[in-house]
């Protein structure tokens, strides 16, 4: 069975030989445009929530989650919901900093991305240092809660994620983010 690049490759070939097209194509085509099994299908929703399932069922097997943290994870996926993913902390982190500074979400990138530390975007909106820790320390522990509800992490995951949690948060605050995605510390202002 030829796929796709199989048979380009082949009439590039072709062509460059000088050779006839015409006699070779509507061949491979026809054989190509009938071969499936070179195409991967995406899973259906279906198959994702069941494949969810089946990862809850093997982390409570193995002892990693709790029955009640695997019972409102199963509840959830017969619901209809995927687990979350790190892409959509993101969006939940990007959320809470919008709406407690009251600024867009492309102006907050804007700014951290011309090296404007999370802390002076803030003090720029009128929001202290600590009410913004405060916030991102409160949204942070809320999420391990979620994950610790949903079976997404254990307990010791989530004491792990919770140690020194606010120090962590203070320091990217005042970090600078750099085009690398690498965090540097703010110049401080003399003492």
């Amino acid at each position: 069975m030829l796929n796709r690049k199989t048979v380009a490759t082949g009439l590039i070939g072709l062509l460059a030989l000088g050779g006839t097209v015409a006699t070779v194509a509507p061949d491979a085509i026809a054989q190509s445009t009938n071969d499936t099994s070179t195409i991967e299908q995406r899973p259906t929703l279906e198959q994702r929530l069941d494949r969810a399932a089946e990862r809850i069922q093997s982390k409570l097997a193995a002892g990693e989650i709790t029955q009640a943290q695997a019972d409102e994870a199963l509840a959830n996926i017969a619901a209809g919901e995927l687990p979350r993913h790190k892409g959509r902390d993101r969006n939940h982190k990007m959320a809470v900093l919008t709406e407690l500074l009251g600024i867009s979400a492309e102006d907050l990138r804007e700014a951290r991305q011309a090296g404007t530390p999370l802390v002076d975007v803030a003090a720029e909106a009128g929001v202290s240092e600590q009410d913004l820790i405060d916030t991102l320390v409160e949204a942070a522990q809320e999420r391990v809660a979620t994950g610790l509800a949903e079976g997404r992490i254990d307990q010791a995951k989530a004491d792990e994620i919770l140690a020194g949690l606010e120090d962590r948060i203070s320091e990217k605050v005042n970090s600078v983010s750099t085009k690398q995605g690498h965090r540097h510390r703010a110049p401080t202002t003399g003492d």
